[in-house]
């Protein structure tokens, strides 16, 4: 989510000098990313590896605690190799995961998907390990600030532009582009007046065991003849 000052066309712009001259020149920092979770995080990688000073502000000190693991397909991985972050999921503990055997309940042998063609190596690791990796790698890069606590609360407009935010503490960050990236009640959608409505759908009860209990090292696990279907996955070398 986005809120840019003008059309989102100029998001394509990004790449262009004489886009970067102009937005270099206009703001205490090129970018202020809201939301320090994984897709701020990743954001803020793309950008930072194009010049771009970079600012994050992450509301918690920490990742949340709420149990939330991962599972990433091979395009996934391969958009982080895109990036140089691949060597983060190592640093993270994640583990291979090849593909998914699907478990129907009955007698019937299960079904192996295996990933095919070139990229056949997905990954599996706990969200909240990976973000702190993230976070620690991104605050070692040139040009980019990694902040925590640090809570917004309003955002700093010029007409009908968005040029910044304010902070809880009154600080003011100032930017030519503010991305949103505060998570499912994003405070920032709030400000812009964005409608939003969540539904919920359905309960999830989260349990972690040894990956050695898995009948297939390295696969995700389908099941479906539960009164609810069950997922289940390596999220390290010795997690699922």
């Amino acid at each position: 989510m986005l809120a840019l000052p003008g059309s989102t066309r100029k998001v394509h712009c990004l790449k262009q000098p004489a886009v970067t001259k102009r937005i270099t020149n206009s703001a205490d920092r090129d970018v202020v990313i809201v939301g320090g979770g994984f897709a701020g995080s990743i954001a803020a990688s793309a950008l930072a590896q194009r010049g771009y000073r970079v600012s994050i502000l992450e509301a918690s000190t920490r990742p949340s605690s709420t149990f939330r693991g991962e599972l990433l397909h091979p395009r996934g991985v391969w958009g982080l190799q895109g990036l140089g972050a691949e060597s983060l999921l190592a640093a993270a503990g994640a583990a291979s995961v090849s593909g998914f055997a699907a478990f129907t309940g009955s007698a019937e042998e299960p079904v192996l998907l295996p990933y095919a063609g070139k990229m056949t190596a997905g990954a599996g690791f706990d969200h909240a390990r990976l973000v702190s990796v993230l976070r620690s790698s991104l605050a070692q890069l040139p040009g980019v600030r990694v902040e925590a606590p640090a809570r917004v609360t309003e955002l700093l407009r010029a007409g009908d532009r968005v040029v910044g935010v304010i902070r809880a503490d009154g600080r003011v960050h100032r930017a030519a582009l503010v991305i949103g990236a505060d998570g499912r009640f994003s405070r920032v959608r709030k400000l812009l007046r964005i409608p939003a409505r969540s539904v919920l759908l359905s309960q999830t009860l989260a349990l972690e065991i040894p990956a050695a209990a898995l009948p297939f090292p390295g696969y995700g696990h389908v099941f479906t003849g539960a009164p609810g279907p069950v997922f289940a996955y390596p999220t390290g070398e010795e997690r699922a």
